[in-house]
């Protein structure tokens, strides 16, 4: 019965999701986006083994993000951003604890410089773009997003598998939408995708936490 809960949870998100998505008008209030951290946060709570107050803060500072990102004035985005920031710092700091550095491969250590070559590489296309003033909150964030998901990869030896798996996975999409969200931000507002690899980076990250 859990399962089949659980199942219909997700495949009823996912179809608002999709609806929401693709709406004709783009500045309509999309309140099916305010849905998604609560249903998600419900089924962490029919899901985990272990309740962790990190992983709980960090649902509710992305349920907040999606809320202050339902507006498009220029305060409203950068409370998202902040709330967003928040959650990934909390996931940076929830995984931190679980890495055993005895048992990680000490080779996983040499990625950081594929992080770091990543996010050059975006703020250099997106840099031109970027108002002077918004510059400061586009370098921070994205230090602190490749950060959380570099330490969901250190996790790997010191977790189970399947937990591992799923969240690195998750940590490594949200990077994808967070860049999407920029580029739909600061250079093409007709960009698709955001929400597309938002929703399954979420529960990604979620799920994998409930089976740890």
């Amino acid at each position: 019965m859990r399962s089949i809960l659980i199942a219909v949870l997700i495949a009823a998100e996912g179809v608002f999701t999709g609806i929401d998505c693709y709406q004709k008008y783009h500045h309509q209030k999309r309140w099916f986006k305010g849905l998604l951290m609560p249903v998600i946060m419900v089924l962490y709570t029919f899901l985990f083994k272990e309740f962790r107050i990190l992983q709980m803060l960090a649902m509710i500072a992305g349920w907040l993000g999606d809320l202050f990102l339902l507006r498009d004035e220029k305060p409203y985005f950068i409370a998202g951003c902040l709330s967003f920031m928040a959650g990934h710092i909390l996931y940076g700091i929830l995984y931190v604890q679980e890495i055993d550095l005895s048992l990680m491969p000490r080779p996983l250590l040499l990625s950081g410089a594929v992080y770091v070559l990543y996010a050059v590489l975006v703020y250099r296309r997106l840099k031109s773009y970027i108002p002077s003033d918004f510059k400061g909150y586009a370098l921070f964030y994205m230090f602190f997003i490749t950060l959380m998901s570099f330490t969901a990869l250190m996790r790997l030896g010191s977790v189970p598998q399947g937990s591992w798996l799923l969240i690195w996975i998750g940590s490594m999409v949200f990077m994808v939408s967070d860049t999407l969200v920029a580029f739909e931000k600061f250079v093409n507002p007709d960009l698709k995708g955001v929400m597309e690899t938002y929703v399954p980076a979420q529960l990604l990250l979620m799920y994998g936490a409930a089976v740890h």
